[in-house]
């Protein structure tokens, strides 16, 4: 089987040497110089070897020209190291060629399938249209890749195989503006997201650096997603007063707890070293915040019972 370079669509490995008919290539293309940011040229392997046979590593996917290939094609079938790295290149490659291909259904370590954002059927009544167009409608587009792991005994080992859709898009390009690129954050950009919240950072504010840093629009609604997926790592298996219990003992500040005899806490008080420094020396004045949120912890942080002296 004869595999053309625009069918490859890969980077040149070094010392290949390519011919493909009547054409051929004497020398090695110019490679790009070091401040270049220009993608590679497409992966030139040795003749006859197909998509299906290469192994695109992080490099090659982070480099790869994704311009060529006409609107709605799909992505070429390689192999990849991980499901993170062939979900990125299925969803960039469609991304760069006018549709959308978020993630339908997955079972770890196995498969993953990833359907057109057109497909299901549309919730608005056919020829109602929306004053404002917020999103594209969907036409119950068949159009699926699927990506696979094999399990068996001795195969363990194997890259993942991106696989293509049995039926073609039963529409035409994707107009991008009314869609939200791909929802989900790397890995790398959860955890700075976590960072930046715990810092006090304003989610509105964390969605300007996010559509910044990763050259794309991030809804907002993303971004409260993610800041509280990082507090539900963050508390693990812990309830929200049991992780505060432990984040205070942990902490240099002064705390005081008592409980029933169920067990149950009767009552928290905490406070910063600092704080009690000036509540000693200026301990007419008092400060209440009242910003903690009761129902998200399902506890009250304040309550006070005094009594004033008569004048």
């Amino acid at each position: 089987m004869d595999v053309g370079l625009d069918q490859l669509g890969v980077r040149k490995d070094v010392g290949s040497d390519i011919h493909t008919g009547a054409s051929s290539m004497s020398q090695d293309p110019p490679m790009p110089g070091p401040s270049s940011t220009a993608p590679l040229p497409p992966v030139v392997r040795p003749t006859g070897i197909a998509p299906e046979d290469v192994v695109l590593t992080l490099q090659e996917i982070e480099m790869f020209d994704y311009t060529s290939g006409a609107p709605l094609d799909e992505p070429p079938h390689y192999k990849f190291n991980n499901v993170d790295d062939l979900k990125k290149f299925a969803q960039t490659w469609a991304q760069a060629h006018a549709y959308r291909l978020p993630v339908a259904k997955s079972k770890a370590g196995k498969n993953i399938y990833m359907d057109c954002s057109l497909s299901g059927e549309d919730p608005r009544p056919a020829g109602v249209e929306r004053i404002r167009e917020s999103k594209n409608r969907q036409c119950n587009c068949p159009f699926r890749v699927s990506g696979h792991k094999s399990s068996a005994e001795g195969h363990k080992n194997d890259p993942w195989e991106l696989r293509g859709s049995k039926l073609p898009h039963n529409h035409g390009p994707i107009d991008i503006q009314y869609e939200v690129v791909h929802k989900g954050l790397p890995p790398d950009a959860q955890d700075e997201v976590g960072r930046l919240y715990s810092l006090g950072l304003q989610p509105a504010a964390i969605q300007r650096w996010l559509n910044t840093t990763q050259g794309r629009f991030v809804s907002l609604r993303t971004t409260y997603n993610t800041t509280a997926e990082q507090r539900r790592k963050k508390i693990s298996n812990e309830t929200p007063i049991q992780f505060l219990l432990r984040t205070v003992r942990d902490s240099n500040w002064d705390h005081d707890t008592a409980f029933d005899d169920k067990g149950q806490l009767l009552y928290l008080w905490f406070a910063h070293p600092r704080a009690l420094e000036m509540a000693r020396r200026f301990h007419h004045v008092v400060l209440m915040d009242c910003t903690y949120k009761t129902n998200a912890s399902n506890y009250p942080l304040l309550h006070i019972v005094g009594k004033r002296q008569p004048t």
